[in-house]
């Protein structure tokens, strides 16, 4: 087992901290009840392409195996702040999230895969 970057697990840490607290906060609060359209995707893929990039670097992710890894955490992160979403009367669970954070997760560990020597030629 290949030991975690601790830098990398401390970004990867302080950022899912950040994706928490931004989602269960009262978004009436949080933005002045005003909404980006399209912004729940936008925000939903960036959020989780950042938190995949961190974990790929902190899991060493240099094969598929890893990327699936990362991926797979990112999402299943994403998707049980969507059930904590459920359980707060000013916030919604959706499913369509949960696919936005996938996605966004997804495009991040190919963003990681991409950056090392020879990613994109494999």
């Amino acid at each position: 087992m290949t030991r975690l970057r601790p830098r990398w697990a401390a970004a990867a840490g302080g950022w899912a901290a950040v994706l928490l607290v931004a989602s269960v906060i009262d978004p009436g609060v949080a933005d002045g009840g005003t909404t980006i359209p399209g912004g729940t995707a936008v925000f939903h893929v960036g959020g989780y392409a950042v938190l995949a990039v961190a974990l790929s670097a902190a899991f060493r992710a240099d094969d598929p195996r890893r990327l699936l890894v990362a991926v797979t955490v990112a999402t299943l992160y994403g998707a049980a702040i969507e059930l904590l979403q459920g359980q707060l009367p000013y916030r919604t669970m959706s499913a369509l999230d949960v696919g936005y954070n996938a996605v966004g997760a997804a495009f991040g560990a190919t963003l990681w895969w991409w950056r090392l020597p020879g990613g994109c030629c494999r």
